[in-house]
């Protein structure tokens, strides 16, 4: 993972992000067909819900960014 890949992913997410530096699902939706991604809203709701650890329908950048290297990355 190279800085610049985090930095410009950062800069992605922090233009999506809310008050608190967080994503909600229609945001994280948002967010990862902008990026590119081809997910089903099924499978994208999945991933957000597997990524929303204390349920309160947020998304840390920290959370996201792992999860998109690792799912985006063999």
């Amino acid at each position: 993972l190279s800085m610049k890949d985090n930095e410009a992913l950062r800069a992605k997410f922090e233009a999506s992000a809310d008050e608190r530096d967080c994503i909600d699902q229609a945001r994280f939706i948002a967010l990862v067909r902008k990026l590119g991604l081809k997910l089903t809203e099924k499978k994208a709701k999945k991933a957000f819900v597997g990524l929303d650890a204390n349920q309160d329908d947020s998304v840390s950048f920290e959370a996201f960014s792992a999860w998109w290297f690792k799912y985006t990355r063999p």
